[in-house]
């Protein structure tokens, strides 16, 4: 069953005033007017609260991303650290010794 055209700008709107709303720049009487809206409808309620749920699935995964690419950065930050560079690379020298075997067989 596809929407209407009504039903589809219904749910434009809510997603227009989900997305205004958390932007951080919404002002006091942008939350009375979507108040207002909400209210004019169980439709435009029924919209929002979709909207809602659906940002709530997201927020989920968004979040565990979130912390992958946190983690990521702090096991960079750990790896290209001045103390790990100033370290001698004692382990390479037994590989090197190896090539070198292998290059003399």
């Amino acid at each position: 069953m596809h929407p209407t055209p009504v039903e589809t700008a219904i749910s434009n709107e809510a997603i227009e005033w989900f997305s205004k709303l958390h932007s951080g720049r919404a002002t006091p009487v942008d939350y009375r007017r979507f108040e207002a809206w909400r209210r004019r409808s169980p439709e435009h309620a029924k919209a929002y609260a979709d909207v809602e749920a659906f940002w709530a699935l997201l927020d989920e995964p968004a979040q565990r991303v979130f912390e992958q690419e946190e983690a990521q950065a702090c096991l960079k930050a750990c790896i290209d650290s001045p103390i790990r560079k100033a370290t001698p690379p004692v382990a390479r020298r037994p590989m090197r010794r190896a090539f070198a075997g292998l290059a003399l067989a």
